[in-house]
């Protein structure tokens, strides 16, 4: 086992206790100060520095706050020792001065009435502490009270919690003091005899201001003071310390969590973060700090979710746009990342990462025109870019020739439509279109209902496509497409589109493309569906049989979907290089096919 004390801060100790040998274990461990203890504690606070370190997994931290009697500027003997073996060799000793704690007592007396003087008394650096008062006459202790009565008007004016009102009842002295007989009140030793002030006996309280004695400026200024200059480490102790005496206090949590972010200590910002969350729910500064560290990991849905709850009017509101295009271009929804980054171009013209995600998303979604116009506004507002340069006029060059998109597809567009537009099919297949059947599986006379979009440009430059809405019978339904796959390929990636339609469509749970050759099915992919849209990608080989094969798309029921026919995305002897943060890393692939790779 091995452990250490790092230090004092703000009368804490901190350190830190391992079992490489259980690296998952929280050992409980008690602190002893100069010879004697002071309690059990279990370390198992997580530090960003103790997990770059390698000490498990970081989460093995120790803070306990110390007595301040003994916070008085003298060496003092610490250690650390198993709670279960306090008299073995102690993991960890530190001889360190204990810095002289002057707490921030604010009060005052008030007013002697009914006999009794009363006034109100609370230490700021511990907001749940309750003080020990004594009231002195000629410098001797006559009577003893704890400011622990609530009282409404101090809440109200922003007082603490309002709990710390006190009372002396003079009926306690043993003789009556004589008017004008000073009467002082202070604070026990343990507040080092920090004096109210004091008042004649029978005269009126003098004038006095509520002044606290201070030691400084607050934790939290000085933790903002570090984070200013990006001494994250210093801010993060410094926070530590504050949430020590004050666990629920928002602020320090969202800085606290604002800092882990700045440290990519991700656990320890989501779960300050969440913390925060749950003082102040709704609020939208831990809100926003939990959509970056979403976004972060990769976690793009929850990320989007959160950034869904930034208004308009908010300062990170032209953030939320470009993160939340960034995550739906990574959920493989394009179309959707258009729409937040033409916000943003619409509020700035001149924003460089909403015209650039503008133009990405174009281009994904296969809008070449709309792309290259966009990537041209981008280039003029940036310096010089040959790779910029180079990716235009590729672009620029696919447009200015036919485009013929490669597809393994007999009819990859449903061009050739000759039945009615919609229509119902059974058990028994039928054909709407040329190379396309459609089937209900529902074997005891289910029927599947189907209609098609009249064909359409999809964007500027792009090909003409049917959309297909299929009303799915309870037992599921078929859709088959003839395959006849390009000479010359090795193969192709390919990607299915689909999207449920209606409030009732919940019932989809499956979803599988398979090879049929004749009796003979092989699956290429299978899929449990949810209810956003998906972009399934799956590979379609050049090891096809030589004739009569079909894509077949077989989906469990009952829904309303919409179906396109599946499109190419890249050649397997060139696919794109994944990246990470992709529901399916395979969608990071995902780029329009022309009659070559891009």
């Amino acid at each position: 086992m091995t452990a250490q004390i790092d230090g004092i801060v703000r009368g804490a100790l901190h350190g830190w206790a391992w079992d490489p040998a259980r690296p998952r274990l929280r050992l409980d461990v008690s602190v002893w100060l100069d010879g004697a203890p002071l309690g059990i504690h279990r370390a198992d606070r997580f530090r960003g520095d103790l997990k770059r370190a390698g000490i498990g997994d970081g989460g093995h931290g120790v803070a306990c706050v110390l007595p301040v009697a003994q916070q008085d500027g003298a060496e003092h003997t610490l250690e650390l020792r198993l709670a279960d073996a306090p008299m073995a060799e102690p993991l960890a000793r530190a001889a360190l001065p204990l810095p002289q704690r002057a707490h921030r007592l604010q009060g005052r007396i008030e007013r002697i009435a009914d006999g009794a003087l009363m006034g109100w008394v609370r230490d700021r650096d511990r907001p749940g502490d309750t003080i020990d008062l004594e009231m002195l006459i000629d410098g001797v202790p006559r009577l003893h009270a704890r400011a622990n009565r609530f009282r409404q008007d101090l809440l109200a004016a922003g007082v603490g919690s309002g709990v710390h009102g006190f009372v002396f009842n003079l009926a306690g002295l043993p003789s009556r003091p004589t008017i004008g007989t000073p009467l002082l009140v202070r604070a026990t030793a343990a507040y080092g005899h920090w004096a109210l002030g004091s008042i004649g006996f029978g005269l009126p309280a003098l004038p006095q201001a509520a002044m606290p004695i201070s030691d400084g400026r607050d934790l939290q200024d000085l933790a903002r003071d570090a984070e200013r200059r990006r001494d994250f480490s210093t801010a993060a102790g410094l926070l530590d310390a504050a949430l020590v005496e004050s666990p629920r206090d928002f602020e320090a949590l969202f800085l606290r969590a604002r800092v882990a972010l700045a440290l990519t200590d991700f656990d320890t910002a989501r779960r300050m973060a969440r913390k925060a969350l749950a003082i102040m729910p709704g609020h939208l500064r831990p809100t926003i700090l939990l959509a970056r560290i979403a976004g972060s990991l990769g976690q793009h849905q929850e990320a989007i979710d959160h950034w869904d709850a930034v208004p308009p009017g908010d300062d990170a509101y032209r953030e939320k746009l470009i993160k939340r295009a960034a995550s739906l271009m990574a959920l493989g929804r394009p179309l959707d990342a258009m729409g937040e980054c033409s916000i943003a171009v619409g509020r700035d013209a001149t924003d460089r990462d909403a015209l650039r995600g503008l133009a990405e998303a174009c281009e994904a979604a296969g809008g070449v025109a709309a792309a290259l116009s966009h990537w041209q506004r981008y280039a003029a507002l940036m310096p010089p870019d040959e790779a910029l340069a180079m990716r235009m006029a590729q672009l620029a060059a696919r447009l200015a020739r036919p485009v013929t998109a490669l597809s393994a597809l007999r009819n990859p567009d449903l061009r050739q439509w000759q039945a009615p537009l919609q229509g119902e099919a059974g058990p028994a297949a039928i054909t709407p279109t040329e190379g396309t059947t459609l089937r209900s599986l529902d074997t005891a006379g289910g029927v599947l209902r189907y209609a098609a979009a009249e064909p359409r440009e999809d964007l500027p430059g792009d090909l003409p496509g049917y959309g297909l809405w299929l009303r799915v019978a309870p037992g599921g339904a078929e859709v088959a497409f003839a395959l006849e796959a390009p000479a010359g390929e090795t193969g192709l990636r390919m990607a299915l589109e689909l999207r449920l339609l209606g409030h009732d469509s919940h019932g989809v749970s499956m979803v599988e493309v398979m090879l049929r050759h004749g009796p003979d099915e092989r699956v290429l992919l299978r899929h449990d569906y949810g209810i956003r849209p998906r972009l399934l990608s799956f590979d379609l080989r050049q090891d096809l049989p030589s004739q009569a094969s079909w894509l077949v798309v077989r989906l469990s029921g009952p829904a309303t979907l919409l179906l396109r026919p599946p499109r190419a995305l890249c050649r397997l002897e060139a696919p794109f290089p994944n990246r990470v943060g992709f529901e399916d890393p395979a969608l990071a692939t995902w780029r329009f096919v022309g009659d070559q790779s891009t």
